[in-house]
Order: structure tokens, then sequence, then C-alpha cells
């Protein structure tokens, strides 16, 4: 069941219940008359135990007799029952009065023949079946006849998505809206959208909007190892939905069978006929009150012919669900997997209103996902974080960093920026204490300053420090494949709260009018403010070495708004990371060794000091190697200065 339902309706259960106790009653009967029959046929009874066997057997046979209409057998087992019903009331010598107790039975017997055509069993419909495609003429089996369904769901049993209601019902209406002479008919409904949004729910609920029967159409469903068999299985789909007009025929997973023939090897083959089938089959059925519905994650690998107009002339995309549906769901998700736990209901709202863009799947997950957290640690109260933290479980992957990531009190900034850094940090991890004071988690940070000062390793530091995902690209990967972005904003969306990392970004943010890939720049800018507003707990960091050179527009607020500095590191900077260089390596430093190469080592980048140390650290290794001097000597950071710095 879709977490977008409303609880169910009373009516529903009172009618379920009702059903309950006849069959119980029913049973109880056939009980009863067992028993009288067996004392009537073995013992005496008083004129009272013989009228009231009368009416018990009345009441079984009825009962039996109704059934029989639709189960042919149990008209049998009614005649035998009717037979010992008779033989046992002679036996309790009951009067003729008695015997029109249960008399009841005999107009269903009289109409019944009418009845078994009129209703046939299951079985009936298969040998006629057997008949029309029998397997010895065809070589295959015999073509499938699809269920009819009732659905008793309407579209006001789904909470929110009021737009995309309203689209659906306009199109039915237009669909099902008499024409008048020479009017084009107007058919195909495509609906369309991410996974797991509920296409096939809004389709079923549709049907029942309208009273539609509904005959559910998948590859499934028609797929067959005979050779031309699907197609005639689709075409035998039609001609049923046609039959039981009005209704709706809904094509489940379309791109499974409208399979685009321009990307086919051979356009003659099984799958090139079993589109045109369908397109065919799509213009001809304009003609009857079929309202036909299909639903796609892939719009793009559909037949072109086949989204036209003329044979679907209605496209409606199914979005994620909207926050009136987001907290339906979750609602309904934790009620049903968690009854018993204590969620603050602000807490419950605060998530249906931060998860914008994650499918109703994905949300109704949660509810298990904290039953499973319940389990193992026995708690019975949950909050906001814990919500959240349910979210990311879920998502499975992390966009991880690597293992070797700084903390960021091993980034060598100064002190300001070291602070600045921190600051945002906090604002990142604790986001529901800094919204509950009325702040918020920024949307975009410039890292600026020169090459080889730690931008990029502070992205990843932020991210370990926060706990948050962490996606890397670069300008230069952005510019040779410009739909790498749409592919990582979607991944990013996907497994938030995540920290989008873009390396060299004056590649691509560069000013405008000096740039060729202004277009680039538009859609970077674009998924930072969201077509229907900003993505919450996503964090773009942006890494550049020339912030004079970046476009206005992407500086501004709302965008790349806050902005840490990377300078070169001072004496200070350079003695911390030495030190902790050395102690990581198990390298003792001699007397005022440390002093010294910090000396040497002034005006160069984190970067360049980390290589100087390595290919100092080599050079030395190398004498080892040779039987000479093991100490490592300014000499060698002197040497690997000359090698490794342009200063």
């Amino acid at each position: 069941m879709n977490g977008y339902y409303r609880p169910s309706n009373p009516l529903d259960t009172l009618l379920g219940v009702a059903v309950i106790a006849l069959l119980a009653f029913a049973g109880l009967s056939a009980i009863a008359w067992a028993w009288e029959t067996w004392q009537l046929l073995t013992s005496n009874q008083s004129a009272h135990d013989v009228i009231l066997y009368g009416r018990v057997a009345s009441i079984v046979i009825v009962v039996l007799g109704l059934a029989a209409i639709r189960f042919r057998a149990v008209a049998y087992v009614a005649i035998t029952v009717f037979a010992f019903s008779w033989i046992a009331l002679l036996s309790g010598h009951a009067d003729a009065g008695e015997f029109w107790g249960f008399a009841g039975f005999l107009p269903i017997l009289s109409v019944y023949p009418w009845l078994a055509r009129k209703f046939p069993e299951a079985s009936d419909e298969r040998e006629r079946a057997l008949v029309v495609n029998n397997p010895q003429e065809t070589g295959s089996t015999p073509l499938p006849h699809l269920p009819v369904a009732t659905p008793r769901k309407t579209l006001d049993s789904l909470v929110g998505m009021e737009d995309l209601k309203d689209r659906l019902r306009g199109a039915v209406s237009d669909i099902l809206a008499k024409r008048s002479e020479g009017e084009d008919p107007r058919n195909g409904i495509l609906l369309h959208g991410e996974p797991g949004n509920g296409k096939t729910e809004f389709a079923e609920c549709l049907a029942g909007e309208f009273k539609l029967p509904l005959i559910k159409l998948r590859n499934s469903d028609v797929a067959s190892r005979w050779k031309n068999q699907t197609t005639e299985s689709i075409v035998q789909a039609f001609a049923d939905a046609k039959a039981h007009a009005p209704c709706m025929l809904f094509i489940d997973e379309a791109d499974s069978l409208l399979v685009d023939r321009a990307g086919m090897a051979e356009a003659g083959g099984e799958e090139g006929k079993i589109t045109n089938a369908l397109l065919t089959e799509l213009v001809d059925i304009r003609a009857h009150r079929v309202v036909v519905v299909a639903a796609t994650n892939y719009l793009d690998k559909l037949d072109a012919a086949g989204m036209r107009e003329g044979r679907f002339d209605f496209k409606i995309e199914v979005p994620t669900p909207d926050e009136p549906a987001r907290l339906a769901l979750l609602d309904a998700s934790l009620k049903r997997y968690v009854p018993y736990v204590e969620i603050p209901q602000a807490a419950v709202e605060r998530a249906a209103k931060r998860w914008v863009g994650y499918s109703s799947k994905r949300i109704q997950s949660v509810g298990e996902q904290i039953r499973e957290v319940k389990r193992k640690t026995n708690r019975n109260s949950f909050d906001f974080d814990d919500l959240m933290a349910a979210m990311r479980a879920l998502q499975g992957r992390a966009g991880k960093i690597p293992e070797n990531t700084k903390g960021l009190d091993e980034i060598i900034l100064s002190v300001a920026s070291s602070k600045r850094l921190k600051a945002i940090a906090t604002r990142m991890s604790k986001i529901s204490q800094i919204e509950e004071m009325g702040g918020k988690a920024p949307t975009g940070i410039v890292f600026y300053g020169p090459p080889g000062t730690g931008k990029t390793e502070a992205a990843r530091a932020l991210a370990k420090a926060t706990g948050w995902a962490f996606l890397q690209t670069t300008g230069s990967t952005l510019m040779a494949d410009p739909s790498s972005w749409d592919k990582l904003i979607r991944e990013a969306k996907d497994i938030r709260p995540v920290i989008v990392f873009l390396d060299e970004a004056d590649d691509i943010l560069r000013n405008r009018q000096m740039s060729n890939v202004s277009a680039l720049t538009n859609k970077v800018l674009v998924s930072m403010d969201g077509a229907a507003g900003k993505t919450p707990d996503i964090v773009f960091v942006a890494a550049t070495n020339f912030v004079d050179d970046i476009d206005e527009a992407a500086m501004r607020g709302g965008r790349f708004t806050e902005k840490v500095r990377f300078d070169l590191p001072d004496e200070v900077g350079i003695e911390t990371y030495v030190s902790g260089w050395l102690e990581k390596r198990g390298i003792e430093p001699l007397n005022s060794f440390v002093a010294r190469v910090v000396d040497a080592l002034k005006g160069e980048s984190i970067a360049n000091v980390d290589a100087i140390l390595q290919e100092a650290v080599n050079q030395r290794a190398v004498r080892m190697l040779d039987g000479e001097e093991a100490s490592l000597t300014v000499y060698d950071i002197v040497e690997a200065r000359e090698t490794i710095s342009r200063n």
C-alpha cells in the first residue's frame, strides 16, 4: 500500500467483518445440519426439532445454491444436501408444510443452466481460450487474457499533489467527453518521472475516480518464448480492453514495450514488431471508450512516434511528493512500523519539510529503518536527528572521503580562517539546533588563495568533521563532459546531506563576458538555485586560485556567499606541519633541525612543503641502501627544495 493513502475507510472494515461473520454463520449452519440429520435418521425427534431442522436445512441449501452460481461444482453438493434433507424429514415424520422451508433452492436450480452460461467458471474460460488459441495449430501456448480489476481507491484517497490530481482528472474527463461530429477523439495519458513516486498508484486511483474497470498490461504479462506470440498477446490485450469498454488500459513500464526503433539493430525483429503493433493499437483504440494510460521512468527510451500527439495526447510528469504528501507518507510509515514509539510531531513535520526531492518509496522506508534501530537499541523515543540518521542509512552510499583525510585541526590556516572554517562545520553538523535558533547551513562556500595551500584537503576535512557525504569534480572534467554535472547533482540530491566540491572552479565560474563556457556556468548557477527552490542539505564548495576572476553572479548572496581565505603558511604553520609530518613517519629530528627546516621552507605552500619533505626522505632512503649517512639533514631539505620548488 502506498503511503499517500489516508487511513482505510471504516465501511471497508465493516464489509470485511460482515463477510467473515457470514462465512462463520454458514459454517455453523452446516455443522448444525449435519448433526440434526444424524439425529433424525437415528432417533426419534420432537415436532419442534423437526421444524428447526427444516429451517437449518433451508439456510444451508440456499447458501450452497447461491455459491453454485459461481462455482458449478457446489451445485452437486447442494443437490446431495437437498436429497439427505428430504430423507431426514421423511424419517422425522415431518408434515408436508415443512418441505416448503427449503424450497428456495428450487428456483435457483431451475435457472442454473442460464446462470452457468452468464457466469462461467475460470476453467470454462480457459477451455474457450484453448479452442480459440489451439496450441496444436499455433505451435505455442494459448494467448493470455489479462484480469480485469475494479479499483476501490480514488484520487481523494491520496494526500497532497493537488495540481497533479487536477491534471489527471481533466485529462480523463476530456477523453471520455462526447465529441461533436467530425471532431477527433483525444486519448493517451503518458505518466513519466523518477522511479518510486507512485505512477502506478495514481493510475489505479484515477481508474477508481471514474469507476472504470482496470486492465494492466506489463511486459511480464505478455512475454513469450514463442516467435511473434508477444506481439499477438499485446493485440489480444487491446481486444480485451475494447470488449470491456468503458475501462482503463494501463501499460506499466512502457519503455520495455514501446522501445525506440532508432536504436534497434534489426527493426524487423521481435522488438520492432512489438513497437509497431503498439503504435497501431494506440491509434485504433481511440475509436473506443478505453482510457489508455502508460507509465515510464525513462521517457527518452520510448519510440518517438509513440510519444507524439495522436497516440499520447497528455504527457504528465509525476514529480516527487510535495510537503503534504511527504508528511502523510512519513506519518503512515511511522504508524505502520513503530506505532508505539514517541516521536514529536514537530520533528516529523520538520523532516517532511526538509526532504524535498526524495521519492515516496524512500520516505516510506524511514519507518522500517527506525524499527531496526529500535530493535538494536531498545529505545522508545526518537527525535528529528534520528529521522535524519535513518534517511542517511537508507541512502546506501555516502560519497566517501579517503581514509587518510585530515581533521580540521590538522589543516594549516591562519587563526581567522581556521576559526571561520570550524564555525561553518558546527553549523553543518548541528543543523537542527542551529535552525531552532534562527541560523542556517551555508549554501555555497569559496575556498580561495594561492595554489597548494590545502583547499582540497580542507574540503575533505569539512566532510569528515560534519559527517556529510562528499562528491568531487573539477572544472576541466565539466568542460570535457557538461552532462556530468547533471549526473552529479542527481546523485547529490539522492545522498544528501552532501558537500559538492568543485575544484579548479575558475575554469567554469569565470566572468561570463570573458568565458567560452558561459552556458555551463549558467547550468551550475541554476542548479544551486534549484528549479523549484533550493534543495536543503547540499553545500557547494568551490576552490579557486583566482577569486577576482569569478563571475559576480556566482559570488552574490544565496550562491557562493561565504568565503575562506587560504594563505601561504607562516613560520608557526610550517613548524606545526613539519613536526607532525616527521612524527607520523617515526623520524626523530636532531637538535634545532625543525627550526632550520622552517627557515629553509619559508614562502612555500603546504603542498610544496609536503613534497619537499617527501623528496628529502627519498634521498635519505637511497643513502641508507648504499650504506651511507642515515640521518635526515637540512642539506637534504635544501636539495629537495631545489628539485621541487620554483621559488
